[in-house]
């Protein structure tokens, strides 16, 4: 009886030992997940910077319907961003959706345009962050001038 009490009793720690073990597992690989998670958002994030700054240096020289002053308001052009802008590890995009908002009272003699900016990063946990940026452009084609963001997601 004493040898079947024994038995029942490390039976009982080790079902213990193994439910401690399960949980401490579980928690490591939760903690991996959101470190996982946290990492894409920052690399996603790099890929929109990486695509504002290649627009706001040479991109918006690709815009020419948006670079008349004529009517272009409403308008709106879609830029891919070019791989040699990006990070290349890992697998990263971006694009710039461009929109002419008309003249700015704020700024006399520019024009103001709504970005949106989305960085993407693909692969087995993808992911994307999109930033919106309002530019002043001034008349006579001059670079623009970055004058308001905010990350949408």
């Amino acid at each position: 009886m004493r040898g079947g009490a024994a038995l029942l009793l490390v039976l009982g720690i080790l079902t213990l030992c193994a439910a401690v073990a399960w949980m401490a597992h579980r928690a490591v690989l939760r903690e991996q997940a959101v470190e996982g998670e946290a990492l894409q958002g920052a690399r996603a994030a790099l890929a929109a910077d990486s695509a504002l700054a290649w627009f706001l240096e040479e991109g918006w020289r690709d815009v020419p319907a948006l670079l008349d002053s004529g009517d272009g308001r409403g308008r709106e052009e879609v830029l891919g961003v070019p791989a040699r802008v990006l990070p290349r590890e890992p697998a990263q995009s971006g694009e710039v959706r461009v929109r002419d908002l008309g003249p700015s009272s704020r700024w006399p003699g520019s024009r103001v345009w709504r970005l949106t900016v989305v960085g993407r990063v693909t692969g087995p946990r993808p992911f994307v962050q999109t930033r919106e940026v309002y530019v002043s452009v001034a008349e006579g084609r001059g670079p623009p001038i970055k004058r308001a963001w905010r990350i949408v997601r």
